[in-house]
């Protein structure tokens, strides 16, 4: 993934989630609104705390392109302070496909 530096975070040996860090405005990560620094600690409630960051990356983007679930909740850490974040994919899908165009 170029739009971002996706790395397994860890605290006392223990794997906590993935941190994002370089994230491009126009990226994946940035329009689902995660910002530098923020630590995914949970998606869809299933906690990220196992290893293989790159591979658990990897899964974020296949569930955030399928379109069987159309709203992806996001435990995130943003500096310290726990947040939740919903995104609705379909709407994300569309504003990337751009406005439809106007019949004549």
């Amino acid at each position: 993934m170029n739009e971002a530096h996706i790395l397994p975070s860890i605290k006392d040996g223990q794997p906590r989630g993935l941190k994002f860090y370089g994230i491009r405005p126009s990226s994946l990560p940035g329009l689902l609104g995660l910002k530098n620094g923020d630590l995914l600690t949970r998606l869809n409630g299933v906690p990220i705390d196992g290893e293989g960051g790159p591979s658990i990356a990897e899964a974020v983007v296949r569930l955030i392109q399928d379109r069987n679930h159309p709203i992806i909740r996001m435990s995130i850490e943003r500096k310290g302070q726990p947040m939740e974040l919903a995104i609705d994919v379909a709407a994300l899908q569309d504003a990337e496909a751009g406005p439809a165009p106007m019949p004549d």
